[in-house]
């Protein structure tokens, strides 16, 4: 059985093991699970997100950096085709819309910046642990880093100085506004 709430996962080592756990909990479900006809007309449908394949044994390799707090040299293809080489500590990896993020501190920018897992093409552990910031709130960051605000919010941006507040647009167009720079900005 295909599980939709496995599909962010689609790709990593959680997939399958998260489709078994699902199955089995269906399983042991009893009675007859319904679905209403008339909901299914061509007057319904669903237009997929596309799905960036990436690499599970990446994936697993960048989870467990993040665990034991590793510090990473990276090889990253940015999308203009440029290959450049990052020193990062990674914080938190994201599935948005897709595709698989890494959060990370880029060491060179002195910054917190978004990095697509697709297009990594080398990480290695540098043999230095790091602590990550207690401020930092990955959930806030990704929010500031793809946009994803509700008109007129105003909150503390958990990845900079604890000054620092993240508004929307005074016209509440969702878009971030850019008067006083976030430290924690997304980009390289």
């Amino acid at each position: 059985m295909r599980w939709r709430h496995a599909t962010h996962y689609e790709g990593t080592p959680l997939h399958l093991d998260m489709c078994s756990v699902l199955d089995k909990i269906a399983e042991s479900l009893v009675g007859e699970i319904t679905v209403e006809l008339d909901w299914l007309s061509e007057h319904v449908g669903v237009l997929p997100e596309d799905r960036v394949r990436i690499d599970p044994d990446l994936w697993a390799q960048m989870a467990g950096f993040i665990e034991r707090r590793e510090v990473i040299r990276a090889t990253y293809q940015i999308f203009d085709g440029r290959v450049s080489e990052y020193e990062l500590p990674p914080y938190h990896l994201l599935a948005y819309h897709g595709n698989w993020y890494l959060m990370a501190r880029n060491v060179e920018k002195e910054r917190v910046a978004t990095f697509a897992l697709s297009r990594f093409r080398r990480i290695a552990a540098m043999g230095q642990i790091f602590t990550r910031p207690a401020e930092f709130n990955p959930e806030m960051y990704a929010r500031q880093a793809f946009g994803t605000w509700a008109a007129g919010s105003r909150s503390r941006c958990g990845c900079s100085s604890s000054r620092n507040w993240l508004s929307t647009s005074p016209r509440g167009s969702g878009i971030p506004a850019r008067s006083s720079r976030c430290a924690g900005t997304a980009g390289l």
